[in-house]
């Protein structure tokens, strides 16, 4: 009995680190999730291991190695599709969110929380682009909504207290204030460049040039560009969202703030400042990204 048992202990010990052989890893990332080449500029680092017809994406805090990403997902490259359960965490090991996904587009209910461990807030996902608030907590557990409505307030990373007002369990506005300023990322009524987007993608045709040096070395992809539409239209505040290329970042600063001036946003009626991202692609002849 007591060789039998020596045996499994040996078969088990064995199949645990057969698994464990399995996870590999993929990718350095950036604080910004953008890949990088090394440990030395990586803020995680992201493995993968096979499971049954999917794959496992792990990702991990640098330098402690803490997870940070738990995710089946049906495939990773050359875009990462989630299906299945997706856990994030704090660094301090405490869940961060779980959500589920079906082939890339999350659904039913997901579930985020305090770095306490209490929960702050639980979404619905009927579908891609309706989202349903259930409900908000306070950090002591008190519910913000109620019947479905609230006002909701948050801090942003860099400070500034964000807003957002909750109509029929549906984010209706969402703005921050900074200094005294409100800006509205998600007005009533969205800005819009005079004319539509047809004009604007034409005004983009006719004034981005590839930087010779960014050509050179075969730098390509999507500039996410963010910047304010005033009260009278005027465009300020231009920045990447994500570093790309320090040329093509650079480019799609120079042609966003040389716009002319858009329609501002609404709100019940009344123009208003808010915030807008035009992604701006960069990509050479012949290839395929």
């Amino acid at each position: 009995m007591k060789i039998l048992s020596l045996f499994l202990i040996i078969v088990i010990t064995s199949c645990v680190t057969y698994a464990q052989s399995q996870e590999k890893r993929i990718a350095y990332l950036s604080k910004t999730n953008k890949e990088v080449s090394g440990p030395t500029a990586a803020a995680y680092y992201r493995t993968v291991q096979e499971a049954g017809e999917g794959f496992i994406i792990r990702e991990y805090f640098m330098p402690s190695g803490k997870v940070r990403l738990i995710a089946e997902c049906m495939e990773y490259t050359p875009e990462i599709v989630y299906h299945g359960t997706v856990k994030r965490f704090y660094e301090t090991g405490m869940l961060r969110e779980e959500k589920q996904y079906d082939e890339g587009y999350a659904t039913g209910v997901s579930t985020e929380y305090y770095e306490t461990g209490k929960v702050s807030e639980r979404k619905e996902h009927q579908s891609d682009d309706k989202v349903l608030i259930l409900q908000h907590y306070t950090p002591d557990g008190r519910e913000l909504l109620t019947n479905g409505h609230g006002l909701i307030k948050s801090m942003s990373p860099l400070g500034d207290t964000i807003y957002a007002e909750i109509r029929d369990h549906v984010l209706a506005l969402q703005y921050d204030v900074h200094a005294g300023d409100t800006v509205y990322s998600m007005p009533e009524k969205q800005a819009e460049y005079i004319g539509g987007m047809n004009t604007l993608m034409k005004f983009l045709q006719q004034n981005v040039k590839y930087p010779a040096d960014a050509r050179r070395s075969g730098a390509q992809g999507t500039v996410f560009t963010r910047f304010d539409v005033g009260e009278d239209g005027t465009i300020s505040n231009v920045a990447p969202v994500m570093n790309v290329n320090s040329d093509l970042d650079a480019e799609a600063v120079r042609v966003v703030s040389a716009m002319p001036r858009w329609k501002p946003a609404l709100v019940r009626g009344q123009v208003v400042k808010s915030r807008f991202v035009l992604p701006i692609k960069f990509r050479l002849a012949g290839s395929r990204r």
